[in-house]
């Protein structure tokens, strides 16, 4: 068992979502936001790490050194509060079936909300209009479907951002906290978001979907229970 590599994200105000061209229309209106500091892996879960709490990878696409793929939304909560336990760490969520409540105080390893993510994939800088995460160039710092081979690849094989973070753009979606909803919804807390929903955000883009979905604003959602 090793624990994982993180990395503090500091605290600062982010303007979330995009008004630009390519901007789909659950980008905007734009919001702004108080995110305070966290921290976040400086990878993509990766299968050897998976394997620390579960014998067996789920994953199409074996090897220890790629992304962990092919996992539900629930199966990333339980592998969080599994790892928090081995690595003697307070387990952030409480959950029963499908009714979860997360302990934000708690120091256990958690998903980083939408706004987090969003943050960390701007390098910690909340106005940063950068339009991948540590690149202008999509070929610079992820994998997507014009460069992956058809496949996932090794996490931290391309440029990291700013704050060392690597695969924000590309190679594995990523689940958040967040229940989806359009940005126009009424939402008493804007950091954790909706209190309930349908679907669950993604974030970041794929190694088998185009660049635009590599954006640090784009977003997608899926049934909590779909694999990704």
């Amino acid at each position: 068992n090793v624990e994982i590599s993180m990395v503090k994200v500091p605290a600062d105000t982010l303007v979330m979502g995009s008004i630009s061209p390519e901007a789909a229309s659950d980008e905007f209106p734009l919001l702004t936001i108080f995110v305070p500091s966290f921290l976040i892996s400086t990878t993509e879960v990766t299968q050897a790490q998976w394997q620390m709490i579960y014998p067996v990878t789920p994953s199409q696409f074996r090897d220890p050194k790629l992304p962990v793929e092919n996992v539900t939304f629930y199966d990333a909560i339980e592998f969080c509060n599994a790892k928090s336990l081995k690595d003697g760490l307070k387990p952030a969520y409480d959950y029963y079936g499908t009714e979860i409540i997360c302990d934000f105080e708690s120091n256990g390893y958690r998903l980083p909300t939408e706004a987090e993510w969003e943050l960390a994939a701007k390098a910690g800088i909340g106005k940063n209009f950068q339009l991948f995460s540590g690149s202008a160039d999509a070929n610079d710092i992820g994998w997507f479907n014009r460069n992956s081979g058809a496949k996932t690849n090794p996490v931290g094989s391309k440029t990291p951002n700013a704050l060392g973070i690597h695969d924000m753009s590309g190679n594995v979606y990523e689940w958040v906290w967040n229940w989806y909803a359009p940005y126009t919804f009424n939402v008493t807390n804007l950091l954790s978001g909706p209190t309930n929903g349908i679907d669950k955000v993604l974030r970041g883009g794929s190694w088998y979907h185009p660049e635009n979905d590599m954006r640090t604003t784009a977003r997608h959602h899926e049934i909590g229970r779909a694999h990704i």
